[in-house]
């Protein structure tokens, strides 16, 4: 969701579901070599060639004028660790709530609560 979220244009464009994949492999190579052997997976010949053959590529370099807004130093952050595919390196959801992203949201609520806690006083008075 977070990817579709922040480049909408780039990887999500393809009505095909197998194809949209690959996009997402190109720019991060989010299934490397290493994961492949360590977990034995086999991975299509189609694909195994267009894998493999791509460099990773930094989020950054996916950042348009149409979704600039939307892509932060923490969003990125947030995205990079969100898709990885060993499970042992990615970030946990405990982790992920803490993650500086969702700080703004954090922030709000906490202030919604101080708003509540006063009204309760007012009211008590």
């Amino acid at each position: 969701i977070m990817l579709y979220i922040l480049f909408v244009c780039f990887f999500f464009s393809s009505r095909r579901r197998h194809t949209r994949f690959l996009p997402v492999s190109w720019a991060r190579r989010c299934v490397q070599e290493t994961d492949v052997k360590r977990y034995n997976m086999e991975m299509d010949s189609n694909y195994e060639d267009v894998l493999m053959s791509h460099s990773k590529k930094p989020w950054t370099s996916f950042i348009t004028k149409e979704n600039k807004h939307l892509c932060s130093e923490e969003a990125i952050d947030f995205l990079s660790k969100l898709l990885v595919y060993d499970h042992a390196e990615r970030i946990l959801p405990k982790e992920a709530m803490l993650h500086p992203y969702f700080q703004p949201v954090v922030e709000y609520h906490k202030k919604q609560q101080k708003v509540a806690q006063q009204a309760q006083m007012q009211a008590q008075k």
